[in-house]
């Protein structure tokens, strides 16, 4: 039995899946932001899961319900629906007085650390940063 030619716009033949459009790679000599920003891209926030063990092992972070009991459900973070845009500016002194803890976390992808602490800590303050814009976009969804 001869076989008819498919045409545009015919549906897939069963049992084969559609090809995805490959992505073209990144030159090996590329930033390391373009290899970061790649590398979120395909991902997303799904490849890193979040830290809870950081709890744990940073019991100077937290406050003493915590350090008794690290293990128990933190609360997901509530926003106040006002997101505000300090990308480029560190806050003032006066501003991070209030703050019980403040801390850096440089290179913090899409937050699968800095989340967890916040979560677990209602008065830390911490200023995360990273090379990939990609990753920051994720982290501030």
């Amino acid at each position: 039995m001869p076989r008819t030619p498919r045409r545009p716009g015919d549906p897939p033949a069963r049992g084969r899946q559609p090809r995805k459009p490959k992505r073209p790679k990144v030159p090996r000599d590329a930033p390391l932001d373009v290899h970061w920003d790649d590398f979120y891209a395909r991902r997303g926030g799904r490849f890193y899961k979040d830290r809870h063990w950081l709890r744990r092992e940073l019991p100077e972070l937290m406050p003493a319900a915590v350090r008794a009991d690290p293990l128990r459900h933190q609360a997901p973070l509530e926003s106040d629906g006002e997101a505000v845009d300090r990308s480029d500016a560190f806050p003032a002194a006066r501003e991070l007085a209030g703050c019980g803890v403040v801390g850096l976390e440089a290179g913090c992808g899409c937050g699968a650390a800095a989340f967890p602490l916040l979560r677990a800590n209602p008065d830390l303050f911490l200023l995360c940063a990273d090379f990939s814009a990609e990753a920051i976009g994720i982290l501030r969804e």
